[in-house]
């Protein structure tokens, strides 16, 4: 079984390929996370593939960590 790299430094080539083709929607959704406190209870944030949310909050715990101007 191959273990997925969510660190956004280093991710895996499936993460990285993924990230490509989904960043305006992981960077729109991480900025939603940012300024409103009910993005994870809306129907669109449910139905963003799981994958998805879970790189929205990898690139959030990021920015938390290093600053929020960074974006994929």
């Amino acid at each position: 079984m191959t273990t997925l790299n969510f660190n956004l430094n280093n991710p895996t080539p499936f993460i990285k390929k993924y990230i490509s083709k989904n960043n305006h929607i992981i960077n729109k959704y991480t900025d939603l996370l940012f300024s409103d406190p009910n993005t994870t209870k809306s129907p669109q944030w449910n139905s963003l593939p799981k994958l998805t949310q879970k790189l929205a909050f990898e690139l959030s715990l990021y920015k938390i960590e290093n600053g929020r101007d960074y974006y994929l």
